[in-house]
């Protein structure tokens, strides 16, 4: 659980000094997003095979969550700019 949740926070910080490369950026961001939600899948798993043991949320859950959200508007925010260049050099 930690360890993926580790590789999607370097993943964020590097990915915010590669600027120059967006569609980098995008590919990196959607690698931070799979590796949160494969992390959520091992610490959902003994709860979901085994119903009575009791599920609190926790600082450690929604943190993730957080991050993830704003992986997501990065993400969306970044292809918008993409596009934006893009037009703005076919008017060149």
């Amino acid at each position: 659980f930690s360890a993926f949740l580790m590789i999607a926070a370097l993943i964020s910080l590097f990915v915010i000094f590669k600027f120059k490369k967006r569609m980098f950026q995008v590919r990196l961001i959607m690698f931070g997003q799979l590796s949160i939600v494969v992390a959520f899948l091992i610490f959902l798993i003994p709860f979901i095979a085994n119903t009575s043991l009791g599920f609190e949320w926790n600082i450690k859950l929604i943190l993730p969550l957080i991050a993830f959200v704003f992986d997501v508007l990065a993400r969306r925010a970044i292809i918008k700019d993409e596009k934006l260049v893009r037009a703005t050099d076919r008017i060149r």
